[in-house]
């Protein structure tokens, strides 16, 4: 099983950097990818940040034109596409992921033959975002594993979807994201995914 992470920045363009460099030093065992559709003038920065990634990882950054609208649905069905892996993760662009995100999600969709998965986050504060260094400091040995407890933090309550996780199969045979849904476009694919995986028993 070949993941192909599933990454779009349109906006937040900081925030993108540690995201996408933390999904660049996942220590996973086997072969996976990182596809970047990047809608902004960024470009160079990401290619940089490129430069870190373990050496299992094909990263490929599409350089697009900037757009005034972003149809998060349409760059979501470009972004499987392009991907090769037969494992789709769409995950928000600014999200920090631990060095074992990747290789225990994995492990859990082949052990439960997983089709369809909705992971979860959390929003950091100002303050907590403040503590981290600039995203060229980070690399394979000075990675995002500090994350890991601050779910725990006392007040912390509310957690949020993130990434969705998908066999490419799966996420065809629905048709993947509708295109004209251009809000809480991963409720209606995920009502539509969890339909066919009924009928399909």
């Amino acid at each position: 099983m070949k993941p192909t992470i599933i990454l779009n920045c349109a906006s937040r363009v900081d925030e993108a950097r540690y995201g996408f460099l933390s999904w660049l030093l996942q220590d996973f065992p086997d072969e996976f990818e990182v596809v970047l559709n990047l809608y902004g003038k960024d470009a160079e920065e990401f290619r940089k940040l490129a430069t870190k990634a373990v050496s299992n990882v094909a990263v490929r950054i599409y350089d697009e034109r900037p757009c005034t609208f972003f149809n998060i649905s349409s760059a979501n069905n470009l972004g499987a596409v392009r991907a090769t892996g037969d494992l789709l993760i769409f995950a928000n662009s600014d999200i920090v992921y631990p060095s074992f995100f990747l290789r225990e999600l994995v492990a859990e969709f082949r052990r439960a033959n997983l089709h369809y998965a909705i992971c979860n986050r959390i929003n950091l504060t100002k303050e907590e975002t403040s503590r981290f260094a600039p995203a060229t400091e980070y690399g394979a040995e000075n990675n995002f594993d500090f994350v890991c407890g601050m779910e725990h933090t006392p007040g912390r309550w509310q957690f949020y979807s993130s990434p969705w996780v998908v066999r490419k199969k799966t996420f065809w045979a629905v048709g993947g994201f509708d295109n004209k849904v251009v809000c809480h476009e991963d409720y209606d694919i995920t009502v539509r995914l969890v339909h066919y995986l009924r009928r399909m028993g």
